[in-house]
This record gives structure tokens, sequence and C-alpha cells, in this order.
């Protein structure tokens, strides 16, 4: 019986169980609620799991007990946002671009990328860095952990407007630290055309890097009354092409909005406005992408429709920090999705925002099962989602 071992190995053997596990094992007896609370390491779990983070498994000399001072420290800081000692206004020009990963916090104006490293919890002041890429930057993605920075810039030699109805584009695989070619990057700048009008002008751009895996996700203005969308998927190392929607997604991509997710390399999300709203999952191990589930919103009542469908996730770090001894759990990411109604059949122009919560494991339950389905929203929404009204408003009067 576990109760009759020694401490030592009692503790051992609840170690080897999950957050969860063990927030249940407390309510069973006070003699585990006992020793979970004298345990630094049974704290510790417990403590991560909170904050959606694991342990990094980085060498270090420090004990549970300063992690765990130095988790507290590090959650009071992001609840408080207390920065007054230090500078919170650094920036020299209006920023066109911005990406925040880790204690990093990148802008360019197009022409220079300005790295902002945001204080720890160590009181010293923040570091600035500023290079010039010497290019013309449309839109950047990086990842600490690698030390890479994907740029993307107009082909200086691409054929320009009304000479051609496409535009060739660069992405400049860089190292963060010293601005030169990634040494993972096998080739030069990954190279591809895209559609415009006479512009030559994107709509909207976003880029994501994860581990080896670069995602493009843009709507060209191909016609004034006409949005192309677009998602590429590269292997940066090789410069290997792994999904392009023109091929495989185009047919089945929703119009005139919608969002791309990458769950993690194998997986994405794309959210649709059709009907009630959906979010479709997709594996990405072939060419084309496979469908793997639909999962739908609530049905809305006549006259409504959904006119935001905006989300997020925070960004993939593919290896911890050098100094910390926890790091993100991608297993434990929260999406946050946006959603705008507009309800005017109901009164004049009445809208209301909900924010929605999925965890990460509810996406990759349905990726895993394998097979093409299409699931009601009573079937899984109400029991693994979690809504949020920022806006004042009935969800009763635009569901069904």
């Amino acid at each position: 019986m576990l109760l009759d071992l020694p401490q030592e190995l009692q503790v051992e053997i609840l170690s080897r169980l999950d957050a969860v596990s063990l927030m249940f094992c407390t309510m069973t007896c006070r003699v585990l609620n006992s020793i979970l609370k004298r345990s630094s390491i049974l704290l510790y779990t417990i403590q991560l799991h909170f904050d959606g983070l694991k342990d990094s498994g980085a060498p270090t000399t420090k004990s549970y007990s300063e992690c765990i001072e130095e988790l507290l420290r590090r959650r009071q800081t992001r609840l408080s946002l207390d920065l007054a000692t230090h500078t919170i206004h650094n920036m020299k020009y209006a920023c066109d671009s911005y990406e925040l990963v880790g204690d990093v916090l990148a802008s360019t104006d197009c022409a220079i990328l300005e790295l902002l490293r945001l204080p720890t919890f160590e009181k010293h002041g923040r570091t600035l860095e500023s290079i010039s890429p010497g290019r013309r930057i449309l839109a950047f993605t990086m990842d600490l952990a690698q030390d890479v920075i994907g740029m993307l810039q107009e082909d200086p030699n691409s054929p320009t407007a009304p000479a051609n109805d496409s535009c060739i584009y660069l992405i400049h695989i860089q190292t963060l630290s010293t601005n030169v070619k990634h040494p993972l990057a096998q080739h030069g700048p990954i190279r591809f055309t895209v559609r415009h009008n006479l512009l030559n002008s994107f709509y909207c751009i976003s880029m994501e890097i994860m581990r080896n895996t670069l995602v493009l996700y843009f709507w060209s203005e191909a016609l004034p009354e006409l949005m192309i969308p677009g998602v590429l998927v590269w292997n940066w190392q090789t410069s290997e092409i792994i999904l392009d929607s023109a091929d495989s997604l185009t047919p089945s991509l929703p119009s005139p909005e919608f969002e791309f997710v990458l769950l993690d390399p194998a997986f994405c999300v794309v959210t649709s406005r059709y009907g009630s709203g959906s979010f479709r999952l997709y594996g990405l191990g072939d060419s084309p992408a496979v469908h793997l589930a639909t999962l739908h919103l609530p049905p809305l009542t006549e006259g409504t429709e959904m006119i935001k469908f905006l989300g997020y996730a925070s960004p993939v770090e593919s290896a911890p920090a050098a100094y910390a001894p926890f790091m993100i759990n991608d297993d434990d990411r929260l999406h946050v999705f946006t959603i705008v109604y507009d309800n005017s059949g109901w009164d004049s122009t009445v809208e209301g925002g909900v924010n929605l919560f999925i965890h990460q494991r509810i996406f990759m339950r349905y990726a895993f099962e394998g097979a093409s389905r299409d699931v009601l929203w009573d079937e899984w929404g109400p029991m693994n989602t979690k809504m949020t009204y920022p806006n004042v408003i009935e969800w009763d009067s635009v569901t069904g």
C-alpha cells in the first residue's frame, strides 16, 4: 500500500503523475495532501501546470524550491505588469509590424528591425539592439531558441505592374544574433510567386515559424472586388514546399475571410464563416492536405451573421532559453478566437462579441481520430470550450 512505504518512495511514485492527477490525490486523504504540501518537486509540477509550462530539462543548479520562487515571480510580473523602474517607450518610429516571442519584442518600420529585450525578474534595464537587413521588410517571424528570423521581401528583380499580374517574393532565413544566412538553411532565400492586382500589394500578411516549419498566410488583391486567400508552408531548412493552398486547400478554403492556425508541424486549423461558423482540421503530412474533421459552432438565428472570426495562440518554443528552468508546454497551448456577430435582422445594427477559448488537446483529439467527420456543437463545444463576452450581448439572441 502506498501509505505504508517510506516517504521518499511515496514522493518518487507521486512524481511520475501529472499535475491533474496530483491534485486529485490531494483530495483522497490527509496523508497524501500533507506529502504534497511538503514536497517541492510535487508542488513545482502543479505550479508549472497552472501557467501552462513544463520543466525545460535544461541543466540547472537551482533547487525545486528556487524554481518555484522564480515561477511565482514570473507569474506576478505578468499579472501586475510592474515595469515602472524600466523604460517603457523606446521606439524611434511608428511600428508597422511587430512580434513578441519569449522576452524579446521585435518591431519594424519596413526598413529597420529593432529588437527590444524586455526586463526579466532581475532588476536591470532593457537592452536595445537594432539591425538593418538592407531590404524592405513586408513581414517577419522569429524563433529565439533557434536564433532564426524569416523576413519577407519583394524580389527586386520581379517584373513590375502593369507588365505582369503577379509578383515574385523572397523569404530570407537569417540569424537573429548576427543577421547572416542561417547555418541550417541549406539554400538561399525561399522564392515564390503571388498573383496581385496592378498595385502588386498584399491585403494582409501573417508569418509563423514552428520548429522547422515556416508558414505564410495572406490575402492577395487580385482585383478590387476580389480577395484571394493563400497559405504556403515550407520546411525552412530545406526550402521544400509542404503545402500550397492553391493546390490542395483552395477549393475548400472558406470565403470571404478565414484564419489559419498551425497546431503543430503536422496539423492545422482553418476557420470558416460559412453558416454558423466552424473549425476545419487538416493533416499536413501528405499533399494535398487531408481533411480530418469539421467542428461546428452553435447555429445562428435568422438575420444573424458572423462578421469577424479572428484567432491567436502563443508561439511555440523549439527549445528552452538557456537561463530558464521551465518553458511553455506546447500541449497546453490555449487558442483564443474572437467572434463578432451582426444581428441586423434583430435590430438596426447590433454587434455582439464573443471570446472563445479552446485548449490545444481538444483540436488534437479530433485530429488524431484520423477519419473525416462533421461534429456538431452540442457534441464537442459545451464541455470543451469557455466563452467570455467582452461586449454586452445575450448569447441566446444570436444562437438558436
